[in-house]
């Protein structure tokens, strides 16, 4: 269903502007990567209303897709899969956010926000091999990365050191680890078929 939305929509803007008929794979493949996108991004949405956390769709939003589109990381095989996933990564984000706010172990977010900065900063960003891209294209990733990281780490610092709005630190910090898990995930995947 994905892809055929994604070619009406293509087939729509090829014609209207017939010169790009030469890139027609690549805008199916923006269009299913956007709609997709969009899709999670509801879902979430659609999830925080029924949890009564609205904020937090919207501090995971913001993290994990400006981070995590420019750094890479594990994808899943199909976007009925990563659907999933990523809902399941705001459940499992939100979830260890309350946690740690009603602990009262708080003290956790700062560590945690380095640690995701650390991770980022050393690996960012993860090559795909199923969509390689140009060496300037890379490092144009891994500088935009870096900027979302540092921007957002900071932030979410600063607002913990002043005690303000724990609530999306909490979730920040949360985002930001899931982000560098699934930064890690792959490395490690790819460590074990190295030694077998």
């Amino acid at each position: 269903m994905l892809n055929a939305c994604a070619t009406a929509l293509t087939d729509r803007l090829l014609s209207k502007f017939p010169t790009a008929q030469a890139h027609g794979a690549v805008y199916i493949y923006g269009f299913e990567l956007s709609l997709s996108s969009l899709a999670v991004m509801g879902s979430v949405f659609i999830l925080s209303c029924l949890c009564g956390a609205v904020n937090t769709s919207i501090t995971f939003s913001l993290i994990f897709v400006s981070i995590r589109l420019f750094s890479g990381g594990y994808h899943a095989k199909t976007y009925g899969h990563c659907f999933i996933l990523s809902n399941g990564v705001y459940l499992a984000c939100l979830g260890t956010a309350h946690m740690i706010e009603t602990l009262g172990v708080t003290f956790v977010c700062p560590v945690m926000i380095l640690l995701s900065m650390v991770v980022v900063f050393a690996l960012a960003p993860i090559k795909n091999n199923n969509h390689l891209i140009s060496d300037a294209s890379y490092q144009k990733n891994r500088n935009i990365a870096l900027i979302f990281t540092t921007c957002e780490g900071l932030y979410l610092l600063v607002a913990y050191f002043f005690s303000f709005m724990l609530q999306i630190v909490c979730m920040g910090s949360t985002t930001m680890t899931a982000v560098a898990v699934l930064m890690i995930v792959p490395k490690i995947k790819e460590r074990r078929n190295k030694y077998e």
